[in-house]
């Protein structure tokens, strides 16, 4: 066969359910075709989610001699898969994977179209491997926003935490500030205390030596005025 088609995957939105895609993906056997769904790129499963028929000769109306087969598949969704996809994006991406095996054996024949088909194979598997390059070095735009949303969201998570923290000690300096307000009252009120019973203490004593030189007077006048004798 002549290998006319560098495709490796492809993407089909808005899947239907028993409805055939034709995929102009080459493929020679079923097991090299991988079906993922929705934007997560989920994994479908074949003979379950979708089925796949390949381009091959009509045994019963063989082709003619370098008439090209295997150029493409046939996906048909089936109705499990339009209900996994459910409300997400209906898309659908159809890949070929082959395994870095050979098809020969010791005892094959070599003929040629066995030949042309592993030379087919060979490119194949260049192909895959080229695309995984590819996607590997160039970064998706999804992929790109959604790491930067997810920086951002850890950019914002470590400012709430540092203003938490902020927060946090200002309100100990704030219960600090109180205690100490609270402990400068208590002094106050201590020293008016203190202050009230001095001057009680001053009355008090005040009160006492007033008495007392009213005591005093009230002797000297009720003995009345001292009577000399004469000289």
């Amino acid at each position: 066969m002549s290998l006319v088609s560098t495709n490796v995957e492809l993407a089909y939105a808005n899947v239907v359910a028993a409805t055939p895609i034709v995929v102009p993906i080459p493929a020679f056997a079923k097991s090299e075709i991988v079906v993922y769904y929705g934007d997560n790129r989920d994994v479908a499963v074949q003979a379950t989610d979708y089925t796949v028929n390949l381009d091959v000769p009509d045994p019963l109306n063989p082709p003619p001699p370098n008439t090209t087969n295997y150029q493409f598949v046939t996906i048909t969704p089936l109705a499990s898969l339009i209900a996994k996809i459910g409300a997400g994006t209906n898309v659908i991406y159809v890949r070929r994977t082959l395994p870095l095996t050979t098809d020969f054996a010791a005892t094959d024949a070599f003929t040629r179209d066995k030949v042309d088909v592993e030379f087919a194979r060979m490119l194949m598997r260049v192909q895959d491997l080229q695309q995984q390059i590819n996607t590997g070095l160039v970064p998706n735009p999804a992929d790109m926003n959604a790491e930067l949303s997810a920086t951002a969201a850890a950019a914002s998570a470590a400012q709430a935490l540092a203003s938490a923290n902020a927060a946090s000690a200002s309100q100990v300096t704030a219960a600090g500030n109180a205690s100490a307000a609270a402990t400068s009252a208590t002094d106050a009120s201590n020293s008016a205390t203190a202050a009230q019973t001095s001057a009680v203490a001053a009355a008090a004593s005040a009160a006492a030596e007033l008495m007392q030189r009213l005591a005093c007077s009230t002797v000297t006048a009720l003995a009345g005025p001292s009577i000399r004798p004469p000289e």
